[in-house]
């Protein structure tokens, strides 16, 4: 669907604009003492259009993103498990209309990718959740050969609500897209991380390479400096690094310049319910 922005010329001298609601004013324009050319009035026009399509976007998000609650937050599974299940619940007051997939999630090149697979079977792949009401949804894997772990994204979207066609004022159409992690993996492996910082320019790079057999979770990730300053990298989850695979974070500050080669700082954070504590040396890119 395509929103719109329409401004209109009021008797009164004052600017009318219809934007997802009742009509409001806008100051008078002042009058432009210079003359203007074809291509800047153009280029404003785009620019008055591009605006409105920002703010229908941010507005429709808004309403819609509030609506849909679920527990738990991700699945994480022993690997001798076949199925798990979570709950949905619609704290709005109109339907949702859901589809869901699932995909096996690798990590690649410092980069999440997902597949499609047929691995893993979602039971309903499609709801409809009245107000108020909730829902459960079965994960279950087609088969229990695996000997090491797995790794899964369940992406769940929330398609927008019919409209009618010959409505003149339908908004903007989204499709709000929820991605839940979902782990198999054996209760007794842990996740081996090993640590390398390196610097270019004021960018600070934080590789995380996990050689262990279970996914790392790494929230609260924060730097300290020989001088004692800290810098964080964001609060709450900072990245999953899966079995086998590397992240990165990185980080910009203009006091980084002063960090030499060979310098030694510590890093901080929590993986799941364990510390980090890592001293690590700062190599400078040429």
């Amino acid at each position: 669907m395509v929103s719109f922005c329409v401004v209109k010329r009021c008797k009164s001298g004052f600017n009318r604009r219809w934007f997802f609601g009742p009509w409001c004013c806008l100051p008078p324009q002042p009058r432009v003492l210079w003359p203007l050319s074809e291509a800047v009035v153009k280029g404003f026009r785009r620019f008055i259009i591009s605006l409105c399509f920002a703010s229908a976007i941010v507005f429709v998000t808004g309403a819609h993103a509030s609506s849909l609650r679920i527990s738990p937050v991700g699945l994480d599974l022993p690997l001798t498990q076949r199925a798990g299940a979570i709950t949905l619940i619609n704290a709005g007051s109109e339907p949702l209309n859901l589809q869901l997939r699932a995909f096996t999630w690798t990590q690649q090149h410092n980069a999440d990718q997902l597949s499609q697979t047929s691995d893993l079977i979602i039971s309903p792949p499609a709801a409809t959740i009245p107000a108020g009401a909730s829902y459960t949804v079965r994960v279950a894997r087609t088969e229990l050969t695996s000997t090491t772990a797995l790794s899964y994204r369940l992406v769940i979207d929330e398609l927008p609500k019919p409209t009618d066609p010959r409505t003149v004022s339908q908004g903007v159409a989204m499709v709000l897209r929820t991605s839940l992690p979902v782990f198999f993996s054996d209760s007794r492996a842990i996740a081996d991380l090993s640590w390398r910082i390196s610097r270019d320019g004021d960018a600070l790079h934080v590789d995380v390479i996990n050689q262990g057999q279970r996914y790392a979770k790494i929230t609260g990730l924060r730097l300290q400096t020989h001088e004692g300053k800290y810098y964080e990298f964001g609060q709450g989850l900072n990245a999953y690094v899966l079995p086998d695979a590397q992240k990165r974070l990185s980080l910009r500050n203009s006091a980084f310049h002063s960090l030499a080669n060979g310098a030694i700082v510590r890093l901080m954070g929590r993986d799941g319910r364990l510390d980090i504590n890592e001293s690590v040396t700062v190599h400078v890119q040429p």
